[in-house]
């Protein structure tokens, strides 16, 4: 009885020595921000944009320097995290790392850690909230919490800066084409022509850089056609990488990258148009952005006749067999695909270059209602995609891929898109033909010239 006792008071004893020492017990902390980026290439309002699926995690300092990290977890569709722990109950400081890593892509993988919050005091909450965190802009973070150097130099970074953008940019894309069966890896900068893995490798050159006007000054004062073009250019390397892991293999020729013309490989050819014509649709689609001073590589439209037969890039594209073999023919037939309300335009003749604004584009004009016409397919760029992932389109291998063969799988795939659209729409794409949309539909039609 009296050891029994004694056991009791001892045991009240410790229960009154740790309610009293709070050292002894165990408290839940928890670390919640956002990772953004600051948008380079946005003029207006100071735009930030989401990291989402980055790697984030978070060390503890309570006096004998930086614990094994808490945990790691990947960012929301918000950029959002949150890390929780049991720890003893002391004060702390924390220290927040970001990784743009994931499963499925990486940026800059030399790059590692980046330290992007670093408290220099101990503080005792429990709740930890760091605010957001934007790469582009380093006094982001919460502003009651003194912040290393470490911390603000790295969100400051302009390499750093880039890296971010150029995850989002492509996490966003990546997300919208889908059907990704091998993991993306993003080097930048290099020094040298952008470049590109067969499937998985994405190579940048330093051409992101130095559209800033200083690094504590203004972000925006870069002509926006400069950051559409690296941007384009990044989406240009990301979809030649979709477009090869949707294959079974490598292409059955290979032409220098140079090459805009080849009809030995028709394969490389519309390889290279879809990589254009996929870079400025994804811009057009996601982010509603066209290039300001539109060119052959960036007009989301299909050119006039005229502009083909006699003003091609590489030359005179006079006929369907030249088109064919023409990155340029390639880009304009996919094109042409995607033309919405197509009865509302007119692509001229070899010899008529239509009198209107644009240079290069076929021009829509005012029409009345037409009756008596085919229904329009009006494809999305989305439905054009989905047409390399159907199983059931009679793809017998990585050969049969021209503006022809593409034509036929689309027409295979989507019931809008008759042999009778087909054969309209590389009409419209032929140089050497005269007919307008207008001429499919029924007698006596009245079109405003």
């Amino acid at each position: 009885m009296i050891q029994k006792t004694v056991f009791i008071l001892v045991l009240l004893s410790l229960i009154h020595v740790c309610a009293s020492n709070p050292a002894w017990a165990d408290c839940t902390y928890n670390v919640t921000g956002n990772i953004m980026v600051l948008d380079p290439a946005t003029t207006e309002d100071h735009i930030v944009r989401p990291l989402e699926k980055v790697k984030v995690l978070v060390k503890a300092d309570t006096g004998g320097g930086w614990s094994a990290p808490w945990d790691t977890v990947y960012t929301n569709g918000a950029g959002h995290f949150s890390i929780s722990a049991s720890k003893t109950c002391a004060s702390r400081r924390y220290l927040v790392q970001v990784k743009l890593d994931n499963n499925d892509l990486i940026v800059s993988p030399t790059m590692g850690w980046k330290t992007i919050f670093q408290m220099t005091d101990k503080i005792s909450d429990t709740s930890v909230a760091v605010g957001e965190l934007i790469f582009g802009r380093p006094s982001s973070a919460e502003s009651r919490y003194n912040q290393a150097s470490v911390a603000t130099t790295n969100l400051a970074d302009e390499w750093t800066h880039d890296r971010a953008f150029i995850w989002y940019i492509l996490k966003t894309s990546m997300d919208y084409l889908g059907n990704f069966k091998r993991k993306i890896t993003v080097h930048y900068p290099i020094a040298g022509l952008n470049n590109i893995g067969w499937d998985t490798t994405i190579s940048l050159t330093s051409a992101w850089n130095g559209l800033y006007s200083s690094l504590t000054g203004e972000l925006y004062s870069s002509p926006s056609g400069m950051y559409y073009h690296a941007i384009n250019g990044t989406l240009h390397e990301l979809t030649h990488c979709w477009f090869a892991q949707q294959l079974s293999g490598p292409l059955p020729c290979v032409v220098d990258p140079s090459t805009d013309r080849s009809a030995n490989c028709t394969p490389h050819i519309f390889n290279e148009g879809f990589a254009r014509f996929s870079s400025v649709q994804l811009m057009k689609t996601l982010w509603n952005k066209i290039d300001p001073t539109p060119t052959w590589s960036t007009d989301p439209l299909p050119a006039k006749r005229a502009v083909l037969a006699n003003d091609g890039p590489n030359g005179p594209i006079p006929d369907m067999d030249v088109l064919i073999t023409d990155i340029f023919g390639a880009m304009n037939a996919l094109n042409m695909l995607i033309v919405q309300d197509i009865y509302a335009y007119r692509f001229g003749t070899a010899d008529d270059e239509l009198e209107y604004p644009d240079e290069n584009a076929a021009e829509r004009v005012g029409v009345p209602p037409l009756s008596n016409c085919p229904d329009a397919p009006n494809l999305t760029y989305k439905e054009v995609l989905n047409t390399f992932i159907r199983t059931d389109v009679g793809i017998s291998g990585n050969s049969d891929w021209s503006v022809l063969d593409f034509y036929d799988k689309v027409s295979s795939t989507n019931a809008r898109f008759t042999a009778e659209m087909k054969d309209m729409y590389l009409e419209m794409t032929d140089p050497e033909a005269t007919a307008e949309p207008y001429s499919h539909c029924g007698e006596n039609q009245i079109i405003i010239q």
